[in-house]
């Protein structure tokens, strides 16, 4: 894959989210014929890495509002006299 072909893919890849291939790309680079070529890829990773981290902080709020949830529901189910949403 020639720098330019990298360079466009991984564009599309930062654009769509496209975690799987973004990482591919980043652990198969091509051999850039500049400095100036090599400073654009490390911006490119680095946004990449940054999307990957807002990404875990979401996941990581989601999963303590999951486990809030859970844990209502679980000491809900033991009280007397609970709400029966079943029916």
């Amino acid at each position: 894959m020639t720098p330019s072909e990298w360079f466009n893919a991984f564009r599309v890849a930062l654009v769509e989210g496209e975690e799987s291939t973004l990482f591919h790309l980043s652990t198969t680079l091509p051999s850039f014929q500049s400095t100036e070529e090599m400073k654009e890829a490390q911006t490119l990773i680095q946004q990449a890495i940054t999307m990957f981290q807002e990404k875990k902080e979401r996941l990581g709020k989601e999963m303590a509002e999951l486990t809030k949830a859970r844990k209502f529901l679980t000491s809900s189910q033991n009280r007397p006299g609970r709400l029966d949403i079943t029916s």
